[in-house]
């Protein structure tokens, strides 16, 4: 039952962190420079690439899509948790060290795989 709430945990810590994250890149100034002359800069240059962007905008919208995906995989994560099956289910894949042997667990069917070292 332990590894339920661990689970929960580190799902709400990706979406908590990923959500403040994301406040911060659009409503203060916590990822500007501290140099407002590297903004300004950043403002007015273009990647070589293209000229529909600058390097600002790049630069938000880096920060904008990366903490949006994390945030996703940590809401996928979070209903995850709450299935029973999830939990109920075997590992996926371990290692029988004495023999060698790689076990796999398919939903309820087992399925052995010798493996030899």
């Amino acid at each position: 039952m332990i590894e339920r709430y661990l689970w929960i945990a580190g799902s709400l810590a990706f979406v908590i962190l990923e959500t403040i994250h994301l406040l911060y890149t659009f409503f203060t100034n916590k990822f500007s420079s501290r140099n407002s002359r590297r903004d300004e800069e950043m403002k007015l240059s273009h990647p070589a690439i293209t000229k529909q962007i600058t390097m600002w905008s790049g630069w938000i919208g880096f920060n904008a899509s990366h903490s949006s995906g994390v945030m996703y995989i940590g809401i996928i994560k979070f209903i995850g948790s709450g299935s029973v099956l999830f939990f109920a289910a075997k590992p996926a894949i371990y290692c029988d060290q004495p023999g060698h042997r790689f076990v796999l667990f398919m939903a309820r069917k087992k399925v052995l795989v010798q493996h030899s070292v």
